[in-house]
């Protein structure tokens, strides 16, 4: 094959031109790429930030969750205290179950001020 000197110019600009042609076809496939990824990477940040703040929220959550526990820990505990006190004003016995109930207001109050570093009534601290 012999080829002329116009021949070998026509290849070699053909052959540049088809490379310039796949280059811009690349890049605009790229661009295309990154245009639709774009709000699939926006959303991401924003799923992150959500979770970040309902991690945020839910330590509040446990905390309320733990102040009411305690609140219904108090509170039966008061109102078997208080239900040992009417039973004894009213008939004048029962000091059994005022004894039971007393101890069991001590031990309670004694583990609460034990959690919160707290030295129960009475007690001399070292």
């Amino acid at each position: 094959m012999n080829f002329t000197t116009e021949q070998a110019i026509l290849i070699i600009c053909g052959l540049i031109g088809a490379a310039i042609t796949f280059i811009t076809l690349i890049e605009k496939i790229t661009s295309i790429i990154t245009l639709a990824k774009g709000p699939i990477s926006e959303l991401d940040k924003r799923v992150a930030a959500l979770e970040h703040k309902a991690d945020h929220y839910d330590h509040y959550l446990n905390n309320d969750k733990r102040r009411i526990e305690y609140l219904e820990r108090t509170m039966a505990v008061t109102i078997r205290a208080q239900f040992a006190l009417v039973r004894h004003a009213i008939n004048g016995n029962d000091i059994d179950q005022c004894r039971a109930v007393e101890k069991e207001l001590q031990e309670f109050l004694s583990n609460q001020g034990q959690e919160r570093g707290w030295t129960p009534y009475g007690e001399k601290t070292e």
